[in-house]
């Protein structure tokens, strides 16, 4: 018995076609140019978590140790600032009522002036 399948004849130049490496070559550079911008998004948002995140331990810091100060010394806080790294804390205190003081503190990113964290403390003398 013959086989019947026909037989498919190879040369021995054959090889990619310039159409096929072309069409090969931009899938690939498709493919690695859509890898390469969402590694830059990437990066470029957890920057700014980074950012977030400092600004956000800056705050904490200045309100604890602000809160741990006696009560009679907390309105000369006022107007004064804290630069730590790339950020700066300023700090607002306000007589809100008798004996009770607001202590208003802005962080605030100077590389990325977007990047703004804010805390508000009320304090009652309580003597």
């Amino acid at each position: 018995m013959k086989n019947s399948a026909p037989r498919i004849a190879r040369r021995a130049d054959s090889g990619w076609s310039l159409v096929e490496v072309t069409v090969g070559l931009t899938l690939i550079s498709i493919i690695v140019l859509g890898v390469t911008a969402s590694l830059s998004t990437a990066a470029v948002g957890a920057e700014t978590t980074n950012d977030e995140l400092e600004s956000a331990l800056l705050l904490d810091r200045v309100l604890q140790e602000v809160q741990a100060s006696p009560y009679d010394t907390l309105l000369t806080f006022n107007g004064t600032f804290l630069v730590e790294g790339d950020h700066r804390a300023d700090i607002r205190v306000a007589l809100v009522a008798t004996n009770l003081i607001q202590i208003q503190v802005d962080v605030v990113s100077q590389v990325d002036p977007n990047v703004a964290t804010r805390g508000v403390l009320l304090v009652a003398d309580t003597e």
